[in-house]
């Protein structure tokens, strides 16, 4: 539930004339008004944002209990004046707590934008990273792969000068 649909559900209050729908709006009201105050509080353990978190709500709960009188005359049958406070209780406490809402919701936005920001940084760092250690992987194999191969072949040259020395003859070789 949200709070436009909490507002919807007044103005269906106001529209309907059946004590059953009446009841039954009643009951979605309620609810929808447990679950916002439910989804104020778990929103409060973020220490960041808690002086938005407590702005909104103290603007939810002022048009809640400013348009309460609303629904009083509605369920009194009287649908005018119930009317005339939900429309003169949404301009003076309902917009003003949207807009409290739209800024939460830009300033979470931006910080969610700036989080994935270093993120992709982080990313491309731990790339670069990986890309050179690789290269020095590379080039440190490749410089003992031929190191290794010259003293291989080195000593297999050795070998082979004396293997000729000793078929000529000379059998006095050192390898």
């Amino acid at each position: 539930a949200d709070a436009l649909s909490f507002r919807n559900e007044q103005a269906k209050h106001i529209g309907a004339t059946d004590p059953a729908a009446l009841e039954q709006i009643e009951a979605n009201l309620a609810a929808q008004k447990e679950t916002m105050a439910g989804g104020f509080e778990t929103l409060k353990s973020e220490d960041e944002d808690a002086g938005l978190v407590e702005e909104t709500e103290a603007l939810w709960q002022k048009y809640v209990d400013e348009s309460a009188t609303g629904i009083a005359a509605s369920r009194a049958g009287d649908k005018a004046k119930a009317t005339s406070i939900l429309l003169t209780v949404g301009e003076e406490s309902f917009v003003p707590f949207e807009k409290s809402l739209d800024d939460w919701r830009a300033e979470e936005h931006e910080e969610g934008n700036e989080a994935y920001a270093d993120a992709q940084s982080t990313q491309s760092s731990a790339r670069t990273t990986t890309l050179v250690l690789l290269l020095i992987a590379l080039v440190g194999g490749g410089a003992i792969a031929f190191f290794l191969s010259r003293s291989i072949s080195r000593g297999a040259g050795e070998m082979l000068r004396a293997a000729e020395g000793i078929a000529e003859g000379d059998v006095e070789q050192t390898v």
